[in-house]
């Protein structure tokens, strides 16, 4: 299971694109498919709305309102977290696990 943040361009170009091959597509396919769990939290459900509700889309109340829903559903709801917080705890957890890759470092 993979857990992403999916980026609201990502969304986007999913329903606008008629290429059922492109790689946006692919993302929201394994959403679905339950192979990706999305993570959101209350400011990544208002950007989701206010961008796609902007009139040059053209996308359906109905539309942006399933998948607002699915993604609660079957989404993680996360809190923010400062980012320096969390890569400097990545990087010692990455360097506590990972001392046989002094060559390639973590970061």
């Amino acid at each position: 299971m993979i857990y992403a943040v999916i980026d609201t361009n990502v969304l986007v170009s999913a329903l606008l694109t008629s290429n059922l091959k492109a790689s946006t597509v692919k993302v929201i396919e394994a959403v679905i498919q339950g192979r990706i769990k999305p993570l959101y939290n209350s400011e990544i459900i208002d950007e989701n709305k206010d961008v796609l509700f902007r009139l040059k889309f053209h996308f359906s109340p109905e539309t942006v309102e399933r998948y607002i829903t699915n993604m609660v559903e079957v989404g993680v709801s996360m809190e923010r977290s400062k980012s320096n917080e969390f890569f400097l705890t990545l990087r010692t957890w990455c360097s506590k696990r990972w001392r046989c890759l002094r060559t390639a470092p973590c970061w």
